[in-house]
């Protein structure tokens, strides 16, 4: 949702589409729900080696936890991302241990700046 007031044209355009056809270009064309209804669970996809995607992202939809929130400090977060997952694309970190890292480097940013972090 915009802030009231907004009355950059720009942004609205941006929000209009985040909210609607961008969401239908990240789906291939369709929205969430015409995913259930357009394409079987049980239809194979060639491009991801004869799986079956829609099945994978019916059950995700159905996964998704509504207790999650995001860290107080979640900017920060993103933007030191690179520097441990991105090692893991250049093969100098397994992704477990990028990861791992990662969380070490939140855990005791979050601690500095007075957080308790479990």
């Amino acid at each position: 949702m915009l802030p009231t007031g907004t009355d950059d044209h720009e942004a609205k355009a941006a929000y209009t589409f985040a909210h609607g056809d961008g969401v239908k270009v990240n789906l291939g064309g369709h929205s969430s729900a015409e995913i259930d209804a357009r394409r079987p669970a049980a239809q194979t996809d060639d491009f991801f080696g004869g799986q079956k995607p829609h099945a994978v992202i019916a059950q995700a939809s159905k996964d998704v936890r509504t207790d999650f929130t995001y860290l107080s400090y979640t900017a920060y977060a993103n933007s030191i991302a690179v520097d441990s997952i991105g090692q893991s694309y250049h093969g100098k970190l397994t992704l477990h241990e990028a990861l791992q890292q990662w969380g070490e480097s939140l855990k005791k940013y979050g601690e500095e700046e007075g957080f308790t972090v479990r």
